[in-house]
């Protein structure tokens, strides 16, 4: 209904914009990339002026196209929109950590842990100077994750989900914590600490 009556009256043109990176969201969240994609897509072809909503949808979509499979292996596409996001919310403090965050996903996909593990630390930083715990316990999780699953570091893996867990008494997510305390356990089995 909001992309319909953005359609129909001009002046609302941005509450569709702002929808369509909705659903590319609701989308990728539940794991339909191709949807996301589309909706990020549809997002940028409708929008009149390059603003930051424009900005959030090149950055899902380079998401979208990060969890897709690539033909070439090259993610040319993913760079591109990553690219054109970047430029877009530059002067836009509050989102520098998560454009960030899904240049660590493009790094890690293209099989360079070690620079993803460089941009994850630092949207890490990001979130906490903005006081978005959200968003740094997010990242926290998923460098947990890199260490434990990419570089083999279960002792920085451990603290970092440690880490994780004492931010997340700042953030009112229940389903943020059984994700953490599943990775701590995977590093406590993988020491021998089965107990």
């Amino acid at each position: 209904s909001c992309i319909h009556f953005s359609e129909v009256f001009p002046e609302k043109r941005y509450i569709g914009i702002h929808a369509y990176e909705q659903l590319a969201i609701y989308f990728y969240d539940i794991g339909e990339y191709n949807n996301s994609l589309r909706y990020a897509e549809l997002g940028i072809q409708a929008a009149e002026k390059e603003d930051r909503y424009v900005g959030l949808l090149y950055l899902q979509s380079a998401q979208a196209r990060l969890a897709l499979p690539d033909p070439e292996g090259t993610y040319e596409k993913a760079k591109a929109a990553l690219e054109k996001s970047r430029a877009l919310l530059k002067d836009d403090p509050g989102l520098q950590g998560l454009v960030e965050s899904v240049e660590a996903q493009y790094e890690l996909t293209l099989g360079s842990p070690k620079d993803a593990r460089d941009k994850y630390e630092n949207a890490i930083q990001l979130y906490f100077r903005e006081k978005d715990y959200e968003g740094a316990v997010r990242n926290l999780l998923k460098l947990g994750d890199l260490f434990s699953e990419e570089l083999g570091d279960f002792d920085a893996s451990k603290r970092v989900y440690r880490e994780g867990l004492k931010a997340l008494d700042r953030v009112n997510r229940i389903d943020l914590r059984p994700r953490i305390l599943n990775g701590l356990a995977k590093q406590m089995v993988n020491a021998g600490d089965f107990d």
